[in-house]
């Protein structure tokens, strides 16, 4: 887990110095990537956060746990990612920054959900023997 929120950190860091000429890539129009560079600037943060529940995912799989892998993931989309992407683009309609912001808070619930689940269930003595 270690591994992917350092990565995250230094891809958030290289994509804050590098999003202009990233989302030149794919776009030409100036407010194109004026727009883009402003929408990855505040996105590009879920790459920290989701390295951490992507990797609970998986170890919650292994012992035959992945409806907490499901359960936050739905968590995490149908009451923050979605209705905050679409309120926050309604209420900043001139720029795209804070509408990428709803990613990362769902990320960050589900790390959150993540964590206490493990911390629950490991203090239960759910991980005390390996599934096969």
């Amino acid at each position: 887990m270690t591994i992917s929120v350092v990565y995250g950190c230094l891809i958030t860091v290289l994509m804050w110095l590098v999003a202009p000429a990233f989302i030149g890539f794919f776009a030409k129009g100036p407010a194109v990537i004026a727009a883009g560079t402003g929408y990855m600037h505040s996105y590009i943060f879920d790459a920290i956060f989701a390295g951490i529940h992507i990797c609970f995912s998986g170890f919650f799989a292994a012992y035959g746990k992945s409806y907490i892998g499901f359960a936050h993931n739905v968590l995490a989309v149908a009451p923050i990612r979605v209705p905050g992407a679409w309120l926050l683009s309604n209420a900043y309609s001139d720029t795209l920054f804070p509408m990428g912001i709803a990613s990362p808070c769902g990320s960050i619930l589900s790390a959150v959900i993540c964590v206490v689940a493990f911390t629950v269930l490991n203090r239960r003595g759910a991980f005390d023997k390996l599934v096969a």
